[in-house]
């Protein structure tokens, strides 16, 4: 028995087809190879991100941005892009394992779309792209916007905030993936357990973005709201829509 082989979609239809074993095979692969940069990241960064960890969550630094880059910026783009890859294919894991089981999903959020009824590396490289493009999208959006309304030092402040609390995330929802893996029994429990876990941290960055929206920019509490009903939602659903008819 392979590693996914409790997770081979059902065949719904001629174009939902299970992974023949050498893809499955494949598939572990990636799925080491993820689990040994995660854990190369965290050996070389573990002092920083739990110092940064705490600045995140610490009520009495509300109103003040992150702190600091500091040492090398080739090395610190590395890691950065490296931090970043990994949050992306571990938000896409997560997808994939809601997506991977649609006896979950259909009680929820009802039937998959059609783009999402492929082989299981398909599906899995399909939310890859999805969720890159999404993230790119709303970052761009908001360096534009920023740059528009000449408010870069909030537009920049909320990007680093967003990706450090999307790793804070990552930091558990890679390991607790990956288990759920092995472990199908496991999967309901982990996967609502990380979507209110993800809910929590979005709350308490949004919190922190309103408390400093009056420190370093002229943006009002109305534009904050527009701002996450747009940039937080709207790149979801564009690209939801999107990949249905590119891959229809």
């Amino acid at each position: 028995m392979t590693f996914l082989e409790p997770h081979r979609l059902a065949v719904q239809n001629e174009r939902l087809l299970p992974m023949p074993d050498k893809a499955v095979y494949d598939t572990e692969l990636y799925l080491l190879a993820a689990l040994l940069l995660y854990a190369y990241l965290l050996y070389k960064n573990a002092p920083r991100l739990l110092a940064y960890f705490r600045f995140l969550f610490d009520w009495r630094a509300l109103d003040k941005v992150a702190p600091g880059r500091q040492g090398n910026l080739d090395r610190q783009g590395f890691y950065a892009f490296s931090l970043i890859a990994v949050g992306f294919v571990t938000v896409s894991l997560y997808l994939y394992q809601w997506a991977a089981h649609p006896e979950l999903t259909a009680g929820r959020f009802g039937p998959l779309p059609a783009w999402l009824m492929a082989s299981e590396r398909e599906i899995l490289v399909r939310l890859i792209i999805y969720v890159t493009a999404v993230f790119a999208c709303k970052w761009l959006l908001f360096y534009g916007i920023s740059g528009l309304f000449k408010e870069t030092a909030f537009g920049a402040a909320a990007i680093r905030l967003e990706t450090g609390y999307l790793f804070f995330w990552v930091l558990w929802a890679l390991p607790v993936l990956l288990v759920s893996f092995g472990l199908p029994r496991f999967l309901p429990f982990a996967l609502i357990v990380l979507a209110v876990a993800y809910i929590l941290i979005l709350l308490f960055r949004w919190f922190k973005l309103l408390v400093l929206s009056r420190q370093l920019s002229r943006f009002s509490y109305l534009h904050i709201f527009l701002y996450l009903c747009a940039l937080e939602i709207l790149p979801f659903l564009c690209f939801y829509k999107l990949m249905g008819i590119v891959i229809a």
